[in-house]
């Protein structure tokens, strides 16, 4: 399994041919800063990137334990409407500020709003990828279906 999440990761990036793959000692992430420096001043305003999606492993009712599905979906930041860009390039409460992206299921998506909005006390979503901890939101303030199922998410720390 590990060797095949090597293999999936390196090739979205053209890194390294298969053969070569026996010589790495980790895995890269779509979100490590060497491979897709994101952050609240790098955002662009418009142009398409490939998002990687991603799927549920388990989910508690606060935090999603989310792994790559090895598929991408095209993203065009020009949907961002003006409000959007201003949201996703500010800091989010408690000083956090964008740090990657990643494309979900949109039926999952609503199911676990659903979830954290309807507590007495509303929960923040999270997201943990690669034992990191994210806080996740749309990236469009009017959740847009890509793809035809899928809904770009904003991971915040």
């Amino acid at each position: 399994m590990q060797f095949l999440r090597r293999r999936v990761a390196l090739e979205w990036y053209g890194l390294v041919h298969v053969g070569h793959l026996h010589d790495l000692t980790r895995v890269p992430s779509p979100y490590d800063p060497l491979h897709l420096p994101l952050s609240s001043s790098t955002v662009p305003k418009g142009g398409v990137i490939d998002v990687p999606c991603y799927e549920a492993q388990s989910f508690n009712g606060k935090t999603a334990l989310l792994h790559a599905t090895g598929a991408l979906i095209p993203f065009d930041f020009a949907t961002l409407t003006e409000r959007d860009f201003d949201l996703v390039t500010g800091e989010r409460g408690d000083e956090w500020t964008i740090q990657g992206v990643i494309a979900v299921d949109a039926d999952w998506l609503v199911g676990v709003m659903e979830v954290t909005t309807s507590a007495p006390v509303p929960k923040t979503l999270g997201a943990e990828i690669d034992e990191v901890w994210y806080y996740i939101t749309p990236m469009n303030t009017v959740p847009t279906v890509v793809a035809g199922q899928y809904v770009v998410l904003g991971l915040y720390r």
